[in-house]
């Protein structure tokens, strides 16, 4: 690998010369005689020919931080095979790779490849899609709008934290209510995922104080249409949930509900993402017969503001639960902060805009995720 210097003089690139010395050492037996090892580089410092790396399925080669170009920027004369996997980063950086698995087409580096991992390329450029970001941790918390990523399968996840309260209405005294909440999600297959949301524990003080055990819900999150790398449209999944009457009076209704929400997920440009949900519960009511239909919907805009540490604003509507109540529409604003690829913290703000919904609301608490 050389540079012209002018007036026929050369000289070998510097950041190059490690992989000159490399190839040159793999070709020097008899086999390889006749193969010389030219300017892989073709008039650009960041290109490379494959046609120039040993064929040797065993052989290996240390190579810098490279990608497969599309098929239509392929060398005119680095071989007939079709260009597969192109703008796709080579596995195994800062390692030796098998020539093998690089194939005829023509390299080129990624230019915010970075030192810890393989980086595909619509990374460099804009913000992942919901499928490229799933290995990292997603909590559901401590917004209540869930995204349309379910966790992969054979993880499993519990997202958990404490939830304080207070609600006043009319005359009535003030409610203060404290909770833990826990979600315990478990991934039974791709794209799907099984789902316990609790309150264990429930304390409550109005008139008079009660401690006692929350609801609990079960449903699953399906997710039936995924996010290619580069699409605009949003990634889309199913919440059937049943919620079981657990939670007596005055903690809960004591009656069973059940629901379905469809959840959407959006990737944005700038670091910016949207998660969308809506849809109907039908609700039971224990002073009347017969169940009300109450419509949910809501939306969080997120967006990674530095490292691991990423904020959200949300809006979250419900109409009525009761015959004799009103209809609600609260915010939320509050920030994760993912410590590790497994391990999150989180806290939150919420307020009521309109209606029947807490005056004022802060959560605390952590996600954690395990197995492979």
């Amino acid at each position: 690998m050389r540079r012209d210097l002018g007036w026929g003089r050369r000289r070998r690139a510097p950041a190059d010369g490690g992989l000159h010395r490399a190839l040159g050492r793999d070709l020097c037996r008899p086999g390889d005689r006749g193969r010389r090892i030219r300017d892989p580089l073709h008039r650009q410092a960041g290109r490379l020919d494959a046609r120039r790396l040993p064929h040797g399925r065993r052989r290996r080669l240390a190579l810098p931080s490279l990608r497969r170009r599309p098929p239509r920027r392929v060398h005119g004369r680095s071989g007939g095979a079709a260009a597969r996997g192109a703008r796709r980063v080579l596995p195994h950086r800062r390692r030796f790779v098998r020539a093998g698995l690089v194939g005829p087409q023509a390299l080129e580096r990624t230019r915010r490849a970075d030192d810890h991992g393989v980086l595909p390329e619509p990374v460099a450029r804009r913000r992942p899609a919901a499928r490229a970001r799933a290995t990292v941790i997603d909590p559901d918390r401590p917004d209540t709008t869930n995204s349309a990523n379910p966790v992969a399968k054979g993880r499993v996840q519990l997202e958990t934290g404490a939830f304080y309260r207070r609600t006043s209405e009319g005359g009535a005294p003030a409610e203060r209510r404290l909770s833990w909440e826990t979600t315990l999600r478990i991934g039974i297959a791709d794209g799907i995922e099984f789902r316990v949301d609790a309150e264990p524990v429930v304390r409550i003080d109005n008139s008079r104080e009660e401690t006692d055990v929350g609801d609990f819900t079960l449903g699953l999150k399906y997710r039936f249409l995924a996010t290619p790398e580069g699409a605009w449209w949003p990634a889309l999944a199913l919440n059937p949930f049943v919620k079981l009457p657990t939670a007596q009076e005055p903690i809960g209704s004591g009656e069973t509900d059940a629901g379905l929400l469809l959840l959407a997920s959006f990737g944005l440009p700038s670091d910016f993402a949207l998660d969308v949900n809506a849809g109907a519960v039908l609700v039971g009511q224990s002073r009347s017969s017969g169940h009300l239909v109450q419509a949910r919907a809501s939306a969080s805009l997120s967006r990674r503001l530095l490292g691991g540490l990423s904020g959200f604003v949300e809006l979250a509507f419900a109409s009525r639960d009761t015959r004799e109540g009103r209809d609600g529409l609260g915010v939320q604003t509050g920030v994760i902060w993912r410590l590790t690829r497994d391990f999150a913290l989180d806290t939150a703000v919420s307020t009521s805009l309109a209606g029947a919904a807490p005056d004022f609301g802060v959560r605390a608490g952590f996600s954690v995720r395990f197995g492979r």
